[in-house]
């Protein structure tokens, strides 16, 4: 299932390459003709509804926006924007100012069918969900997170999975570190995770838990310089930024 998946993620990497490439991103990114290219895709997985068709849209979405960031200059990506977009679940981020896509028809499928071969992609759908909420923090769901890393260890997300967990434990670390009254509506999100022990255990607990992570997803990416920041914020005991139940 594992080198199924691989071959898998690679193929529709290439295709989704190719697609944006063979629009002119290499003289010019243009946004128009990938989405046309991209409609079309969503017209035939509307048509052709399987796991297949709606993970090769996902991915060909994914690219589309990681390409705009780095093609775009901020913030002229609203300048682009065309109302009939938004059926590509795509949007204008309101922080952001940048396209985002909300991860729909990587949820649709792992709802058509959790267990398919493409398992190593949907089921990180089930951890973060669909992102309707213009950049505000969302609880990820932590048994599919949990599930993700155990099975799909040197899955197509684990980075970002680890990013998740660490976000996690480092936002239970604060609740813990700032108390009811300075984590505020913060600490009301996280008090089911909050047990009887003394606090300044559950505050070791909960850091060692977020540098572990943090640490692993350097190990795939070790020059991240956002998850390098955040680590060392965390073994510092100054990190501040909510992951969470963020406003």
């Amino acid at each position: 299932m594992q080198i199924l998946s691989k071959y898998i993620l690679k193929l529709h990497i290439i295709i989704s390459i190719i697609i944006i490439f063979s629009c002119g991103a290499v003289a010019q990114f243009k946004v128009e003709d990938i989405l046309k290219r991209i409609s079309e895709e969503y017209k035939y997985t509307q048509k052709n509804n399987s796991v297949a068709s709606l993970v090769r849209l996902d991915s060909m979405l994914r690219a589309f926006v990681d390409s705009a960031r780095k093609n775009i200059a901020f913030p002229k990506a609203a300048k682009h924007w065309k109302d009939e977009y938004s059926k590509l679940e795509l949007s204008i981020g309101h922080y952001s100012e940048e396209f985002e896509y909300s991860g729909q028809f990587l949820y649709d499928a792992h709802v058509l069918n959790p267990n398919s071969p493409y398992r190593s992609l949907t089921l990180y759908a089930s951890i973060v969900g669909v992102d309707h909420s213009s950049g505000l923090g969302r609880f990820p769901y932590l048994e599919s997170a949990f599930k993700y890393v155990k099975e799909f260890p040197q899955g197509h997300f684990i980075f970002e999975v680890y990013n998740i967990l660490a976000g996690f434990y480092t936002d239970l670390f604060m609740a813990l570190r700032d108390g009811k009254e300075g984590a505020s509506y913060h600490y009301d999100c996280l008090e089911e995770y909050i047990d009887k022990t003394p606090i300044p255990e559950q505050m070791v607990r909960a850091q060692k838990q977020s540098i572990y992570y943090y640490e692993q997803a350097l190990i795939i990416r070790p020059n991240d310089s956002g998850t390098k920041e955040t680590l060392q914020e965390v073994k510092d005991g100054t990190v501040s930024g909510w992951s969470t139940c963020s406003d």
